[in-house]
């Protein structure tokens, strides 16, 4: 069948369009006038029917990432295993889970790599991120072969470190994994193609602040939220002077101490989790240190009620309302509440704040997880309504979320109470998508396995009044622990003269507990 195809793709079966800014035109189409050129040129065509191929253009004899073999697995089948922990160490702290679901000679290998906390400032962090786009630009030309062969990797980095993940077959896995480390610690890339990087960053970096209001607003809550959390300005300061030596020196010392968490999942034994640990630590030369001695993000922590404000003006044509409200603790219990108040009040809370009185076309709510404490949080983006106005009818409706989940009835609650649960029980089609739910429990949750099943049981257990209960004592004035946050757009006024509650974000933060 492809060789069918193959005969068609001749000169005399082909149609090229040619479009840019300057070309030279010598015709109009008729409907719409549109200027176009028209040429034939025999000696060109010929040309093209006497061409032969060009050998940077023919595949390469070997692809090293092709397995010598991939076998069907002969395992019982069992979709209950969960990972166990063969690594743990000062250093080191590795699960490893074999694949009993889907029995398919694939897998994944995902490892985190935290940093000394005394390495982070923004020189650090913005060095970080050129790094990372370094590597990956280094591993482009490797992209290619390594989709044919059925493999994917992704390196990515954030504020706890890097993240590193190889998904496909087993045994090109780990051929990819040796390849990559030589890209991590020496990025193979020329000034040209830096120069371009850092052209990206920068102006990442500068036009963030005419980037979407609610984007800005949220970058203010983090701040906040967050013990550690640089501005975009902060970074830029640190960026601007950045080189390419500059990366090259710090791919060589950023691993010297670090601590590696992992997860290997699938079609592995243990012997190969472990040997993938010992060529990551081999390879990046690193020294271990312990976790407590690395980096981790901790979030502020409120222990009575309080409002904590912070007004902005923003240089983009919307206004911004984003408000946060503390649920409680991240344990089964208030997980199943946070569900079921996420489902209740989605949709009321669109339909009144964007359809009813079309304040804004961006309007989400919900709740979320922040470290150890769920939060109930609220969105409006406008760009009619100043933010002082969105606070104002925000806060109206929200006050009126309890009578609303307290007016559900017996068949809509158990709606919105199954609805939660089959998310929670809908089981992975991959060994990919295992893997990743399995890496969250591992990276995000402490490697409690049975975290969804404890929710499920508090979820049938749960009692309408004790939803509308959490609810009220979240948002009601005597107990609520909230952070608001308000962009005003550049034309927008801030009539109500909301102000910040602190004058310096920094000085503020040293006050503060984050845990």
């Amino acid at each position: 069948a492809y060789q069918r195809l193959l005969t068609q793709l001749t000169p005399d079966n082909m149609m090229v369009f040619l479009m840019s800014k300057g070309l030279e035109t010598n015709k109009k189409e008729y409907f719409y006038q549109a200027p176009y050129a028209y040429d034939e040129d025999g000696v060109f065509y010929q040309e093209l029917l006497d061409i032969s191929a060009h050998s940077d253009l023919l595949m390469k004899s070997e692809n090293p990432f092709i397995p010598k073999s991939a076998k069907v697995p002969d395992r019982d089948l069992d979709d209950k295993a969960i990972p166990e922990l063969i690594v743990d160490t000062k250093g080191e702290k590795i699960y490893f889970g074999q694949d009993n679901e889907f029995l398919r000679p694939k897998g994944v290998i995902t490892y985190k790599i935290f940093f000394s906390k005394e390495k982070m400032n923004p020189a650090f962090r913005a060095k970080l991120k050129f790094y990372i786009a370094c590597v990956n630009e280094s591993l482009n030309e490797l992209a290619y072969p390594a989709k044919e062969a059925g493999l994917n990797y992704n390196i990515a980095d954030g504020y706890e470190g890097v993240f590193i993940t190889i998904s496909g077959y087993r045994e090109s896995s780990i051929v990819l994994l040796k390849t990559m480390i030589n890209h991590l610690i020496t990025p193979d890339i020329n000034e040209e193609q830096f120069s371009g990087i850092k052209d990206r960053i920068i102006r990442e970096y500068q036009n963030f602040h005419l980037s979407d209001a609610w984007r800005i607003t949220r970058d203010q809550t983090e701040r906040i939220f967050r013990n550690v959390y640089y501005s975009p300005d902060e970074l830029y300061q640190n960026a601007a002077e950045i080189t390419l030596k500059d990366i090259s020196s710090f791919a060589g010392e950023i691993y010297q101490q670090a601590f590696i968490e992992g997860l290997v999942y699938g079609d592995y034994s243990k012997e190969e989790a472990k040997e993938s640990l010992q060529i990551l630590k081999q390879g990046l030369k690193n020294q271990a240190i312990s976790k407590e001695a690395a980096f981790q993000v901790k979030y502020l922590q409120q222990t009575e009620s309080e409002k904590i404000q912070a007004v902005q003006k923003i240089k983009v044509n919307n206004s911004c309302f984003w408000r946060e409200y503390y649920l409680g603790v991240d344990d089964p219990v208030n997980r199943a509440i946070s569900l079921i108040i996420s489902g209740a009040i989605d949709r009321p809370f669109f339909t009144e704040m964007r359809t009813n009185q079309q304040l804004g076309y961006i309007v989400w709510s919900g709740t979320q997880r922040r470290e150890d404490a769920q939060y109930l949080f609220f969105i409006i983006q406008s760009g009619v309504y100043p933010a002082d106005e969105l606070n104002k009818r925000a806060n109206e409706y929200i006050n009126q979320l309890p009578d609303l989940v307290s007016g559900l009835t017996p068949e809509m609650f158990e709606k919105y109470r199954q609805a939660a649960i089959d998310v929670l029980e809908k089981k992975p089609k991959s060994i990919f998508e295992r893997a990743m739910k399995h890496k969250d429990i591992v990276f995000e949750f402490d490697a409690d396995f049975e975290r969804d099943q404890k929710t499920i049981n508090a979820l049938r257990g749960i009692e309408q009044s004790t939803v509308v209960n959490a609810l009220e004592v979240a948002i009601g004035e005597p107990s609520k622990k909230m952070v608001n946050s308000l962009g005003f757009a550049k034309d927008h006024m801030n009539e109500s003269k909301l102000r910040s509650d602190y004058d310096d974000i920094k000085s503020w933060k040293k006050s503060r507990v984050y845990r």
